[in-house]
């Protein structure tokens, strides 16, 4: 039986991606209720390593978004969406509802453009989860790929990459793969080889 590269990788990314973006996410909503109820003392307690949001938190300039009403975010947000689908990206609709399943439906779609060897490049709407755990997973990713030990077992990550569409204007990601390399193609020949 063979087993492609990223379908193994998901369960460990979706558990890791999972806990920070929930965290971050339950974090911003604990620090809202306190900051109404006038509180001082959390619930929930920092992460204890770095994440995505301590990492944010270093680097945030301001956001361009904020001074932009919800009207003018989902009208540019839809003018985006309809440039990818004249530069023939695929869009391609999520209705999870929940930050795991979120994880799930990234990570297949992952291990199924990644499959290709050519450049590859798809939009995920994901219109039922928050923006912040959307950004939690791109940012987590992005430290993820920082993780020099980490990403020499895992190379088939290079070749990923996330973004957000417009900063964050709506919830969207962009996958894309680059094309792989003559060397990568000898080592997908290799691991493929390869039965359990």
């Amino acid at each position: 039986m063979k087993l492609p590269f990223l379908k193994n990788l998901f369960l460990l990314y979706s558990a890791v991606g999972t806990t920070f973006a929930f965290n971050n996410v339950l974090l911003h909503r604990q620090r809202h209720i306190n900051s109404i109820s006038g509180e001082t003392n959390d619930i929930i307690q920092e992460p204890s390593i770095l994440s995505s949001s301590s990492l944010r938190a270093t680097t945030d300039i301001e956001d361009p978004l904020a001074d932009m009403s919800d009207e003018r975010k989902a009208s540019l947000f839809q003018t985006l969406l309809r440039d990818l689908q004249i530069e023939g990206v695929p869009l391609l609709a999520c209705d999870a509802a929940a930050v795991h399943t979120m994880s799930a439906a990234l990570w297949t779609t992952i291990a199924e453009i990644s499959e290709n060897d050519d450049e590859s490049k798809v939009c995920m709407v994901l219109e039922s989860i928050p923006i912040d755990a959307i950004k939690g997973f791109v940012d987590d990713f992005t430290i993820l790929k920082t993780q020099t030990r980490l990403m020499a077992h895992l190379p088939e990550l290079e070749r990923l990459s996330f973004s957000l569409v417009g900063k964050g204007v709506g919830p969207a990601i962009i996958i894309e793969t680059l094309k792989r390399t003559e060397e990568e193609l000898e080592e997908k020949k290799q691991r493929n080889s390869v039965t359990f």
